[in-house]
């Protein structure tokens, strides 16, 4: 693009016409405005329309009205359906834009023309909100924290957040969108991104076109959240099991069903002893030690509670889960050859269920039953599982064509998911490191092992050092509009 493109900005709501007009108001205040805005109510009631002014705006502004309410994805999908724009920025509409976040979306993608580009901005709690513990934890040890530990221009390889994301309409056109399957606005965008980049698309982080959220979660909001996510992982595992690691966390729920009980009795118990409101007070009016005690149980207790969900949506949907509950023993003790087999034997079709028992027939020397245990299967997982069989089994012709339909089916093998990376190089290591082994198959899985990528974070820095590290990626930006910068 040789000229600045031309923007779209897709919003999704429902039933929050205040924060809307808030969302709207920062764009209306921006440095460089969209082209167009396309609102999608989903389902509101009263409908949005009476509350929207499009002639108010310096830009065009379109309400469309989904009823009765579809979800956010099916929102997202049509209003990005509509963009006219050469790139469309999907955001929230709790979503803040700071004053020049419109102008370096613009600038990236104009600096970047390749299709695939695309742009995730920088998303944090918006400060003018009450700082309460829960908004701290969030932001400093949670679900925000990882933004600040990002580095400008860093590759995401799994999975977007749509909170303020950017991409090319070109890239977009014809391809499925966000999977309204999933039961609540929890994890689409993380499948939608990684589906995405099996085509080809290339999500960059960057702190220039930064974000506010507003969203003032009480603890109760936020345990909600975990609910819904804890399901929709357990959908996503069900039914796109190649996405994400989830599939293998069958063996881990089952067997810490106990230690999950005990955090929670735990996290109670501190809970009653702080106060029912302790997460939902301000910061500055709770103690130090206090504040320690609840950010020392809230990691396993929420992680917990997602597990725990995603258990009950495999409950409600895969046939006879609670006789596999029961044939396999969830407080200790090892499991037997027997109650593997009377439990693969009440689902054949639990790709969760039939990765535990493969491992465990490879671990207990019974390699040569994996392919029927596999048999119904077929996807990455199953592939990487019979590949580590046919490892064990000496039988190097089978390996060698498994690991390359694994690097077949990733169409692009830089986005293989992460833990598929880290079981191939480790189920594969032997390979790699064994003299006797034909070279082409031997360059084939060293191939396949050296995708494990350096996670490498900036790590726990003080917050000085901090708005240094910060200060300094805004100066990175300059190069892209070197007499303006972006606000803090």
């Amino acid at each position: 693009m040789s000229a600045m493109p031309t923007l779209s900005v897709v919003i999704p709501t429902r039933n929050r016409p205040q924060v809307l007009l808030k969302a709207l108001a920062c764009i209306q205040e921006g440095s460089e405005h969209p082209e167009e805005v396309i609102i999608v109510d989903d389902g509101s009631d009263p409908p949005l329309g009476g509350s929207i002014d499009s002639a108010g705006y310096p830009f065009a502004l379109t309400v469309l009205r989904n009823a009765p309410a579809r979800g956010a994805p099916a929102a997202r999908n049509r209003g990005m359906r509509m963009a006219r724009g050469e790139v469309v920025l999907i955001i929230d509409d709790d979503i803040l834009l700071d004053r020049h976040a419109i102008r370096y979306h613009k600038a990236l993608h104009q600096r970047h023309p390749e299709p695939g580009y695309a742009v995730s901005g920088r998303v944090i709690f918006d400060p003018d909100m009450p700082r309460t513990v829960i908004l701290d934890y969030l932001e400093e040890y949670g679900s925000h924290a990882w933004m600040a530990r990002r580095a400008e221009g860093e590759l995401f390889r799994s999975g977007v957040i749509s909170a303020n994301l950017s991409m090319k309409t070109v890239f977009l056109r014809d391809r499925p969108l966000f999977d309204e399957r999933f039961p609540y606005n929890r994890n689409e965008d993380t499948e939608f991104g990684l589906r995405m980049m099996r085509h080809g698309m290339r999500p960059r982080f960057s702190y220039a076109p930064s974000a506010r959220h507003h969203s003032p979660l009480t603890l109760q909001d936020y345990l909600g959240v975990l609910e819904k996510s804890g399901l929709c992982k357990g959908f996503w595992a069900l039914h796109m099991p190649d996405d994400t690691d989830r599939c293998f966390m069958l063996e881990r729920l089952l067997r810490g069903a106990g230690e999950r009980s005990r955090v929670f009795d735990e996290a109670g118990a501190v809970m009653r002893e702080l106060g029912e409101d302790f997460a939902d007070r301000a910061v500055d009016d709770v103690s130090v030690s206090d504040r320690h005690r609840f950010c020392e149980i809230a990691p396993r207790w929420f992680a917990y509670i997602e597990q725990e969900f995603q258990l009950r949506y495999w409950r409600d949907h895969v046939s006879g889960f609670d006789r596999i509950e029961s044939l396999l023993d969830r407080n200790g003790g090892p499991w037997s050859a027997e109650a593997f087999a009377a439990a693969h034997a009440v689902n054949r079709g639990f790709l969760p269920l039939a990765l535990v028992y493969a491992n465990y027939l490879i671990d207990t020397g019974r390699s040569v039953e994996v392919s029927g245990v596999l048999e119904p299967f077929d996807g990455v997982w199953a592939d990487l599982t019979r590949a580590h069989a046919a490892v064990e089994l000496g039988d190097w012709q089978s390996t060698e064509a498994l690991i390359r339909r694994v690097i077949d089916r990733t169409e692009d093998p830089t986005v293989i998911a992460a833990r598929q990376r880290q079981l191939a190089a480790q189920r594969l290591n032997g390979v790699c490191d064994t003299g006797h082994v034909p070279a082409e198959l031997k360059s084939l899985a060293c191939r396949l092992r050296d995708l494990e990528p350096d996670f490498a974070f900036l790590g726990s820095i003080a917050p000085a050092e901090k708005h240094l590290a910060v200060e300094a990626r805004y100066e990175h930006m300059r190069e892209i509009l070197p007499h303006d910068r972006p606000s803090a």
